[in-house]
């Protein structure tokens, strides 16, 4: 199964913002004087969503941030945070639901995703990659169950067709042994049709010598003089003299 990337707000290159937002959660807005220090439970909070965060545990990440937020609605830095974190959290859950053949429960996961957070791009660009592993099963089936060089060809390029956004490394060696197989099938095939056409080729041949070759016929009427020998000839009758009786 593909394996879909959270945001990228994970990685090492948004440290500064990281480190941003930890800073403002820190500091309370006054009118021109220092804010007073946060207290322990926000302090506790903050380093377990960070140690969250750290440990791509992101749906713990996505309480903490929750509650963050709760403590302080209008710092836009931890508004981020959170979707960040909430947006991870749904990708983590539904490729975790990829990973385990449950297809259907992940696209509402992320239908879920893509409806609180319509302008996340991580989550509009999974979405439809995963409805489209719907029909994985049934174009691997398909490959799978084709009996002829042919078939074999249009299933494989309707499961590449199929399964292009979801192309990776391991389908791609999948379709690659695929067609080898394919052209060992041809040849398989092409041998078999030469010895049909060899084997055709004789039959009618034979047919056409036997059409050629003289029929003997015998008659069915009996004739006396064949029956003879060629130097015997008919005897007539003896006759008596008259009187030597």
């Amino acid at each position: 199964m593909p394996n879909f990337h959270q945001h990228p707000a994970v990685g090492g290159r948004t440290a500064a913002f990281f480190c941003g937002a930890a800073a403002a959660l820190l500091l309370l807005p006054g009118c021109g004087r220092q804010a007073p220090s946060p207290p322990t439970e926000r302090l506790e909070l903050v380093a377990r969503f960070f140690a969250s965060v750290k440990s791509r545990d992101f749906n713990a990440a996505m309480r903490q941030g929750v509650k963050l937020r709760s403590l302080d609605s209008s710092n836009e830095n931890i508004a981020r945070l959170v979707e960040i974190q909430q947006c991870n959290a749904y990708v983590g859950t539904a490729q975790k639901m990829v990973n385990a053949g449950d297809i259907r429960g992940a696209i509402s996961v992320l239908e879920k995703g893509v409806k609180r957070y319509p302008d996340n791009i991580t989550l509009r660009e999974i979405l439809p990659r995963v409805r489209q592993l719907r029909n994985a099963k049934n174009l691997i089936n398909g490959m799978r169950q084709a009996s002829n060089a042919i078939s074999m060809r249009s299933a494989l390029t309707a499961a590449k067709i199929g399964l292009a956004a979801n192309e990776t490394p391991a389908l791609r060696s999948y379709f690659a042994a695929y067609e080898r197989q394919i052209a060992a099938v041809e040849k398989q095939e092409k041998i078999l049709e030469e010895r049909k056409a060899r084997t055709a080729a004789a039959e009618k041949a034979g047919q056409q010598n036997a059409e050629k070759a003289p029929v003997s016929k015998q008659s069915g009427v009996f004739s006396a003089e064949k029956s003879m020998p060629s130097d015997a000839s008919p005897q007539k009758p003896s006759t008596v003299p008259a009187g030597k009786k």
